[in-house]
């Protein structure tokens, strides 16, 4: 399959790629919630592109019911990350941030196939393994803060060194500590910009 291009970037395709009616289904929800300034929005979708849940939340979370997780197993869900609309076009942090530990708990709990996150110009997607996500939630919640606080205070030193600066090691943290989790797991992330 070509690239999948609109508006002239390239997105970051659902799942193999390989259906391009679920892709164009996703990323035209994609390009309507991430302009969603106020609120995060949730849309979980079946292989065929199907809609099963449609849930808009608060202004960093949405809440699901047991049942809704419960639904969402090799499901896609997809949801904007509206934090980075609240600063100019210039500023490193209108990037807005990749996956929170609350979005990966969810992809792990509920077994969904792939998660995927839009800020104001990015996409974010992990993409769960053939062999699945390969660890239990005592395990992972583990490695989160253990990763998490390493990252923290190798950015905390970049910064004092003047490498980076705090808006910088602010903006990149999550990036960072999704690539490296991800890595050691064998998950297939991405980050991409796609508006």
């Amino acid at each position: 399959m070509s690239d999948f291009i609109v508006n002239g970037y390239k997105q970051i395709k659902v799942l193999d790629g390989c259906n391009a009616p679920l892709n164009e289904k996703v990323v035209g929800i994609e390009n309507n919630i991430r302009k969603n300034k106020r609120f995060e929005t949730a849309v979980v979708f079946n292989d065929k592109g199907d809609i099963i849940i449609d849930k808009r939340g608060k202004a960093t979370s949405v809440g699901f019911t047991p049942k809704e997780v419960e639904s969402m197993k090799d499901k896609i869900i997809t949801h904007n990350h509206p934090i980075g609309w609240g600063y100019k076009e210039k500023d490193w942090r209108r990037i807005g941030n990749s996956f929170s530990k609350a979005d990966l708990s969810l992809a792990i709990t509920a077994d969904v196939a792939e998660i995927r996150a839009v800020t104001p110009n990015y996409t974010f997607s992990l993409k769960r393994p053939p062999q699945g996500w390969g660890i239990d939630m005592h395990d992972f919640n583990k490695l989160y803060t253990e990763t998490y606080n390493r990252i923290y205070t190798e950015n905390n030193k970049l910064v004092y060194n003047g490498i980076i600066t705090p808006v910088q090691a602010e903006t990149v943290h999550y990036h960072s500590l999704n690539k490296e989790i991800a890595k050691k797991l064998g998950w297939i992330y991405e980050k991409r910009r796609t508006i």
